[in-house]
């Protein structure tokens, strides 16, 4: 499969590469880039795996020049999402925070079932867009950012450090793509450098 990953953390980024081992990923890390990926004039990704949050950026879209864009966080994984099913490409938004927070965010609620679920609607083919939930999907690993590598523990999970997407269990959950299959399990104390 030809799939576009796109998240604006390292660690997630690594990760795509590791799980989606065997497929051919593009990583992309800012929306500019993302945009550029999914015009439609590119060549056609089978896939497109996105963090739901992310920096403006340099990313300007329609906004007036004079106009001086946002230095926040937008939900550019709606967006991505929608512009993937536009092309008829599959699409999941994997987020690894509580986005509920924001109302606009919280409408993802609505691609899911009454039970949370999107397993539930796996027989829609249809359906081009699901939302994870990273609670659903995480690594039990930590990211070391001196190596610059994913470090599998199972007893990594504390308040301070970054919970790591597993890109191709939330291929799985999403209900989108039977055709993949689970992965092995990973060993603990395994080091997976990208």
């Amino acid at each position: 499969m030809r799939i576009l990953v796109i998240d604006d953390a390292e660690y997630n980024r690594a990760s795509a590469l590791l799980t989606l081992a065997g497929h051919d990923v593009l990583v992309v890390d800012n929306v500019s880039r993302a945009f550029k990926f999914l015009d439609g004039h590119r060549p056609r990704f089978d896939a497109v795996l996105t963090d739901l949050m992310m920096p403006i950026g340099n990313f300007r879209g329609a906004i007036s020049k004079s106009a001086t864009p946002p230095q926040m966080e937008i939900p550019a994984g709606l967006v991505f999402a929608l512009k993937a099913s536009n092309l008829g490409i599959r699409s999941v938004i994997c987020s690894d925070s509580n986005h509920r927070l924001d109302w606009i965010c919280a409408l993802l609620d609505l691609l899911m079932d009454k039970h949370g679920s999107q397993k539930a609607r796996m027989s829609d083919p249809a359906k081009r867009v699901a939302f994870v939930e990273l609670g659903t999907v995480p690594m039990t690993a930590v990211w070391d950012d001196k190596q610059k590598a994913i470090v599998f523990d199972a007893g990594c999970w504390k308040q301070d450090v970054p919970r790591i997407k597993d890109w191709h269990e939330a291929m799985i959950e999403s209900g989108l793509f039977p055709e993949i299959e689970p992965a092995p399990i990973r060993r603990e104390s395994e080091v997976q450098r990208v």
